[in-house]
């Protein structure tokens, strides 16, 4: 849209080329009427050529009056195109410039964003590692109090073989194969102990039947002596497992935190 003073200079222009051909077209009727008589009678005498020519000659200062208006104002309006096509070019060098640093400041937010991404990964990293440290500590305080207990009891109680039990199912998925392999040990020689109590209380139960009743118990106490061996070999074996030495060799690689916490986790042991 062109500017009120473009507009202002057309206007001026026009209006100036207007005052000045009613001016002249207003001297030249005054000067006619005062030779009203004799200029009639020379247009009379004039031929046509002569009266075009005449007439070309006296409008010829208007034709050149509006040629040069013209002009004027085709050059006001060739230097507002300009100053226009300047303006446009400066907005769409500031549009570029707001551009860039708007891509510049897009790129600053990726950045920012992948930072907090690796800081978070980090800190789920290090947060799952700390809660996997804790079960494996708690893994081995279980299956450490356990083995203290079965050893100064001599034998294995069902609470502590409960406690066994639990500690290795839930231990297992903790841990590397390897060490997978060696719960599992512990967990079938707690439950062969298990099954020899068991086993061992029904016999107990009908020898004492059978001394009430005055019956053979020559079988059934052989049979117990047969049971009582093979917990204590199990027992031994156990024992062997859940010793702390065992522990520590075992668990103990898992009950070191790396260097920079959520890095690295322990392959197997």
């Amino acid at each position: 849209m062109p500017p009120a003073d473009t507009k202002i200079k057309k206007s001026n222009w026009a209006l100036i080329g207007a005052v000045i051909t009613v001016l002249y077209v207003g001297a030249c009727g005054w000067l006619a009427y005062q030779n009203e008589s004799s200029l009639l009678q020379q247009v009379k005498d004039l031929g046509l050529n002569e009266l075009g020519d005449a007439l070309a000659g006296g409008f010829a200062p208007l034709a050149f009056l509006w040629l040069f208006i013209a002009t004027m104002i085709q050059g006001q309006e060739l230097h507002d195109s300009r100053r226009v096509m300047s303006e446009q070019a400066d907005a769409a060098e500031k549009q570029a410039l707001a551009a860039t640093k708007q891509v510049d400041h897009m790129a600053e937010q990726v950045e920012a964003l992948a930072e907090q991404n690796r800081i978070a990964a980090e800190v789920a990293a290090a947060n799952y590692q700390v809660a996997l440290y804790e079960k494996r500590v708690e893994l081995y305080t279980e299956l450490d109090a356990s083995g203290f207990s079965a050893l100064q009891s001599g034998d294995l109680e069902p609470e502590v073989r409960t406690k066994i039990l639990r500690a290795v199912n839930k231990g297992r998925w903790i841990v590397g194969p390897k060490t997978r392999e060696w719960l599992l040990e512990i967990r079938s020689a707690t439950i062969n102990i298990g099954r020899l109590q068991v086993k061992r209380a029904i016999r107990e139960d009908k020898l004492k039947h059978a001394v009430a009743m005055g019956k053979e118990t020559e079988v059934i106490q052989r049979e117990l002596d047969e049971m009582l061996d093979e917990q204590n070999v199990i027992f031994e074996e156990l024992d062997r497992l859940l010793d702390v030495n065992t522990l520590n060799e075992v668990l103990g690689p898992y009950l070191q935190l790396p260097g920079k916490i959520g890095v690295v986790d322990i392959k197997d042991a």
